[in-house]
């Protein structure tokens, strides 16, 4: 684990742990005694690389089945099996690069790696895990006023990167706001936000039911401030693409102590449309 440290203005500590060699998972994201990251979720990081802070790259969610590549020498991988146990046929939900071990160097607050599917895991290639060669990039930085991470991919094929955090809620209330377009996506169409999601022309969705949803910047070249308000702080997420297309998912499963609010490089990002693309991102706890 590489823990990055800094002071932030207001003199509390600032702590940021990845795990490099297991898909540059953000396992913790702390200010002061307060951790921003559902801890609760670690099971899921050890079931299958899900949970706590995983990635998403170089593609998104699950493909189809005539897209998913054979896996040479599937024991090597024992979270195939578990996945397959409750009736799942991808194999690497959300791309290979929240698996896989990346390459690395750090400091006190900055952490620099990379990963390409000329890398191997296990003795595997992960070209041949992804069913196609890529090359993905992080540059982050811990200073006095937040996390700030900068992510690309670069790949053979039209591909897609982003941040799939799991932010723990605190309690009822939960909600969270952003100026964007009056459209989202379920996945399949797109329509008007619902009435009950808007307050003064801005998205104000309260974090309760079941959420699966996209959602879109005003400008796809400007920053975006996502908040997500609970009852003793505010965690302020603002990304920008690196490129026009742009989007962000938001996911609550009914009854869960987290939600994720994942910036991605692509409109629509089960069928996105460049090779390359990226998105920074910057987390401030307040």
């Amino acid at each position: 684990m590489i823990t990055l440290k800094n002071q932030a203005l207001d003199g509390q500590l600032l702590q940021a742990s990845f795990l490099p060699l297991k898909g540059m998972n953000l396992v913790s994201l702390k200010k002061g005694d307060l951790e921003i990251i559902d801890q609760s979720t670690i099971n899921l990081f050890e079931e299958r690389f899900a949970g706590l802070g995983a990635l998403i790259g170089p593609h998104f969610h699950h493909r189809e089945n005539q897209q998913i590549p054979l896996v040479p020498f599937e024991e090597l991988f024992p979270h195939i099996a578990r996945v397959k146990l409750k009736g799942g046929n991808e194999p690497f939900s959300h791309g290979i690069a929240r698996y896989a071990p990346w390459n690395y160097s750090s400091t006190e607050t900055t952490l620099h790696a990379k990963i390409s599917g000329d890398d191997t895991w296990n003795g595997v290639l992960l070209s041949t895990l992804e069913g196609f060669n890529f090359e993905m990039y992080m540059d982050i930085e811990l200073t006095s006023q937040g996390l700030t991470i900068e992510l690309s991919v670069n790949a053979q094929r039209p591909s897609v990167c982003g941040f799939h955090y799991y932010y723990a809620l605190e309690g009822k209330n939960n909600f969270i706001s952003a100026k964007l377009l009056n459209r989202c996506f379920d996945g399949k169409k797109l329509y008007r936000l619902p009435e009950s999601w808007v307050c003064n022309e801005n998205l104000h969705l309260a974090v309760e039911g079941s959420l699966d949803h996209g959602f879109y910047p005003l400008q796809a070249d400007q920053p975006t401030t996502i908040v997500l308000h609970k009852n003793s702080h505010q965690v302020e997420i603002t990304y920008q693409s690196h490129t026009e297309e742009s989007s962000f998912q938001i996911y609550h499963p009914d009854g869960t102590s987290y939600v994720c609010i994942e910036p991605l490089s692509a409109n629509f990002p089960r069928q996105p449309e460049l090779n390359s693309s990226g998105v920074t991102l910057h987390i401030r706890i307040q």
